[in-house]
């Protein structure tokens, strides 16, 4: 199947969500730090019904910053960030459909009134990524995106324009549905799992090697669940064994010269919506006025970024390999075996919603 016919699908499939306001996925609450749990129940109806995204993240200390939102639907994440970045900072929405762009721009004047705003401080955009270069865009503290590298092709290309659209220690979090191993083409190949986001899912190790070229870090992991819970045996037969994740990835758009010596680094509490420890990834978190050890690359990274000012640093001789570019199926089996809480998968894939999906897409093949 080919980009362009995956996308008519997934297009329609959204018509047909937003006209129904049906479709119900399960929040991942447990990623969403707690400053956000009240704004999210703030969401107007219409944008947070038609939520229907691989998993949702906010990323911290963003107020006063210009965030991109690719793939931004209904607007559930982006009125989230026009919130948290205050009337000083700006949120760019980016999506290809049509209908939900509209939507967006029918919601606005709901949230700002909500928050308070005497004027709007996001806007929508109706664009493939690989078209965003033509709107001219100011270069963005942090850029999202939910879902869209398992919707292209030509990802070289998309990451490539995400860099050009990042400043330099800008931070990338993208929320996709990873595989473990490659898909066969019969997978690619079939509508119904276009519509559950599996037409395009590269093996989750992929990712670095996409990224790296293009200035990037290594990438970070900061959540994961199983994708599907499964209401039929044929669905998951039909997957020839291949097996999903949602997962959150960190990546910073490196400075020259982002590597160097060891620190011992303290996290002094003064972000102010997270005083007692701020996470940087499902291994890493920095508790307050708790002295921890990173390796050089780590040391670097985190020196040049916006966090750094949350930090003193100290340097470290000795040799130690921070853990980065996780494997979340790993990451998600250490649970597992470990008793600890273990996130619910993010989609049914039953019976209801093959039928929602098929008669969805009737109209595009």
């Amino acid at each position: 199947m080919n980009e362009e016919t995956s996308q008519q699908i997934v297009k329609q499939m959204y018509k047909t969500l937003i006209e129904s306001l049906t479709l119900d996925t399960r929040l991942n609450i447990e990623a969403v730090p707690s400053y956000a749990i009240e704004i999210l129940s703030k969401i107007s109806p219409r944008s947070r019904k038609t939520y229907d995204g691989s998993a949702i993240f906010i990323p911290d200390a963003i107020e006063g910053a210009r965030v991109l939102d690719i793939g931004c639907g209904g607007g559930s994440l982006s009125f989230v960030l026009s919130k948290l970045v205050g009337p000083a900072g700006y949120v760019v929405g980016v999506d290809f459909s049509e209908d939900f762009i509209q939507l967006c721009q029918e919601e606005t004047a709901y949230h700002m009134k909500e928050w308070g705003y005497s004027k709007p401080n996001c806007e929508f955009i109706c664009s493939d990524v690989e078209k965003l270069l033509d709107f001219q865009l100011e270069p963005f503290d942090v850029i999202v995106s939910n879902g869209l590298m398992c919707l292209v092709h030509n990802k070289g290309k998309v990451i490539q324009i995400i860099s050009r659209l990042l400043k330099e220690g800008g931070e990338f979090y993208n929320s996709d549905i990873f595989s473990d191993t490659k898909q066969c083409e019969e997978v690619k190949a079939t509508p119904l799992f276009c519509c559950y986001g599996l037409s395009g899912a590269m093996v989750w190790s992929d990712l670095k090697e996409l990224t790296g070229p293009y200035g990037f870090s290594d990438p970070y992991l900061l959540y994961a669940a199983d994708t599907f819970q499964f209401g039929t045996e044929k669905n998951k037969l039909d997957l020839r064994g291949v097996s999903y994740v949602c997962a959150v990835y960190r990546l910073i758009k490196l400075v020259p010269e982002s590597t160097g010596q060891g620190a011992i680094v303290s996290y002094n509490g003064n972000y102010e919506k997270s005083q007692d420890f701020l996470k940087w990834d499902v291994d890493t978190i920095f508790k307050k006025d708790v002295p921890i050890k990173i390796d050089g690359y780590f040391a670097s990274l985190l020196a040049k970024t916006k966090f750094a000012r949350f930090f003193t640093f100290e340097k470290y001789e000795g040799q130690l390999i921070s853990k980065r570019n996780q494997n979340p199926f790993s990451y998600l089996k250490e649970l597992r075996e470990s008793g600890s809480a273990y996130p619910k998968p993010i989609f049914p894939m039953d019976e209801e919603h093959n039928k929602y999906y098929e008669d969805a897409i009737k109209s595009v093949i």
